[in-house]
């Protein structure tokens, strides 16, 4: 009878086989069955679903959730790939966040396939994969493939098939992506070429929204000279979002959610006169900061030995 040991040893050499290929997800048929219940028992593989594992690591609490989402994306990709081969989209929203660079799982990650079944798929942490059955998917110019292997929407086709409620319920992520473009000009050609009329006039108004005034009046003088029909149209609602044009989407994302930050800091503490008092720091340089009410102001400097 062979030794439980020597079958998890066994098993255990699979291992840095799938690290190597960076897949840290396991479908059954891949490894042996024995071996894939030597390493579950072990700890090595937690079940996704009814013939898929991740990969896990034994000495993970109870309840961590960290190894699965580490594998979030691959197993969507693999699953993906394994049911519908290369016929198969993320919905324009999530591509929406990957394009800015959030590799943050979704509650819920909608699949656009001919194939679709229109089902969801339960996965774990309360998370699902809903496949919904499209007529046709979008003309191959307007996708592409992440370096994960995900197949999204382009940028441009992104921002012209998303829902209009992104501009309330994912405005950062529209903005950093927007804020992504230096010119206008392949924007305006998947405006134009698909008669994207009230996309375009959306775009319009998010342009002139964040400030970017010479990519707006670009892309309203393309639609005019395609016949298109113009109206003043401001998708986002609030203040302005701070971008940098031609910035990477993550950097301009990052940029926002700090901004966003420091305003929201500010607003939870608002001194009252008086109640500041000035510290000199090294250099001689001197900075305001809070000040207690009853105590008496005074100057030191940082750093400084005691005498």
């Amino acid at each position: 009878m062979v030794d439980k040991r020597e079958i998890l040893a066994d098993a255990m050499e699979a291992l840095p086989t799938l690290q190597k290929q960076g897949l840290l997800v396991v479908r059954s048929g891949e490894i042996d069955p024995v071996r894939i219940k030597a390493l579950r028992k072990a700890g090595y593989l937690q079940p996704i679903m009814k013939g898929w594992y991740h990969l896990s690591d034994p000495s993970s609490r109870p309840g961590d959730t960290t190894p699965w989402t580490m594998s979030y994306w691959s197993f969507v990709q693999r699953y993906c790939e394994h049911r519908f081969g290369s016929d198969w989209v993320l919905s324009p929203e999530i591509c929406l966040s990957l394009h800015t660079g959030s590799q943050v799982p979704v509650t819920q990650v909608m699949v656009h396939a001919p194939k679709g079944g229109n089902n969801a798929v339960e996965l774990p942490g309360k998370r699902s994969l809903f496949d919904l059955r499209v007529r046709e998917l979008p003309e191959q110019g307007r996708r592409m493939q992440l370096p994960n292997g995900l197949r999204v929407y382009t940028p441009e086709a992104t921002l012209i098939h998303m829902a209009e409620n992104c501009y309330h319920t994912q405005a950062m992520s529209v903005a950093a992506l927007m804020g992504s473009y230096r010119n206008v000009d392949v924007l305006l050609r998947a405006v134009v070429g698909g008669a994207h009329r009230r996309p375009g006039n959306r775009l319009v108004g998010a342009f002139k929204h964040l400030g970017m005034d010479d990519h707006a009046k670009r892309l309203a003088d393309g639609m005019r000279r395609a016949d298109m029909d113009l109206r003043n149209e401001n998708p986002f609602t609030g203040e302005g979002i701070a971008v940098v044009a031609g910035a990477a989407p993550i950097s301009n994302m990052l940029r926002a959610i700090c901004r966003g930050t420091d305003k929201r800091s500010l607003t939870c503490y608002r001194p009252r006169e008086g109640l500041w008092k000035s510290t000199r720091c090294l250099g001689g340089s001197t900075m305001s900061t809070p000040m207690m009410p009853g105590t008496r102001s005074r100057s030191k400097v940082i750093g400084s030995p005691k005498r």
